[in-house]
């Protein structure tokens, strides 16, 4: 296939078609395999999936033990064997039909792109007034709306490490540092691509979120702390490479 997208999941019945529906009606959905990375092995089972989306090509995969959405991301990198991969949370979803082939135009425009970064929007409810909030920023830590060369990572040995939180921030930081200075490159379009369902009801890891400045966060001093910890993995990393 020529994309993946990896899928952690746990306890994720309740948002999971959610996010498959959005991946079903792609205008790449042919060239696309999911791979549902079941991070609560033994207890969840998302087999049902395969009959009820059909039409996807699906690949079903488990972690060791309960471990984290990043020990997850890494199962799905290692099973992988497609040109480009990204990661969406199971309570996320594809922001238009049109996401994946955006992302794909943008990291086969020129053979040193080694990855597509796109726009995503962050859901909110301030003052009870649901909002969809740009994030611009291209050097945002998290995973969403990136689409990755798959052998670039493998050859690299690049992914999301055992951090309990900030795993992609690790993830990113390692490709930033890894490429700067090299011909290696990094496309940014501005087309919206994703959208991240912060503070969802449904959220297994952002439940009881805090609000600081009007937007969602999460534990955020935990993430403080999760952040200089990826950051410093991520320079060690690059320097040992």
């Amino acid at each position: 296939m020529k994309v993946a997208i990896g899928i952690p999941a746990y306890k994720a019945q309740k948002t999971i078609e959610e996010c498959l529906s959005s991946i079903n009606i792609q205008t790449m959905r042919d060239d696309i395999n999911v791979i549902i990375s079941n991070d609560n092995p033994g207890v969840d089972d998302y087999s049902y999936l395969l009959k009820k989306f059909d039409k996807l090509h699906i690949t079903l995969t488990e972690t060791d033990k309960n471990g984290g959405p990043g020990i997850a991301r890494n199962k799905a990198i290692e099973v992988a064997k497609d040109d480009y991969i990204m990661f969406m949370d199971a309570d996320d979803v594809l922001y238009t039909p049109y996401a994946v082939e955006q992302l794909y135009k943008g990291v086969t425009a020129n053979p040193a792109i080694v990855q597509c970064q796109g726009t995503f929007v962050q859901t909110a409810t301030v003052n009870n007034e649901h909002k969809l909030i740009p994030q611009t920023n291209p050097n945002h830590p998290w995973s969403f709306g990136r689409l990755t060369n798959l052998k670039f990572l493998k050859e690299t040995g690049i992914n999301f490490g055992k951090l309990p939180n900030m795993e992609d921030g690790r993830f990113q930081w390692c490709i930033n540092l890894l490429i700067e200075g090299t011909q290696y490159k990094r496309n940014i379009i501005q087309d919206v691509v994703y959208v991240w369902k912060e503070g969802s009801e449904h959220s297994i890891t952002r439940s009881g979120i805090d609000i600081n400045d009007g937007i969602p966060v999460y534990n955020y001093s935990m993430c403080q702390i999760g952040a200089s910890i990826a950051a410093k993995q991520a320079v060690e990393f690059a320097l040992a490479k």
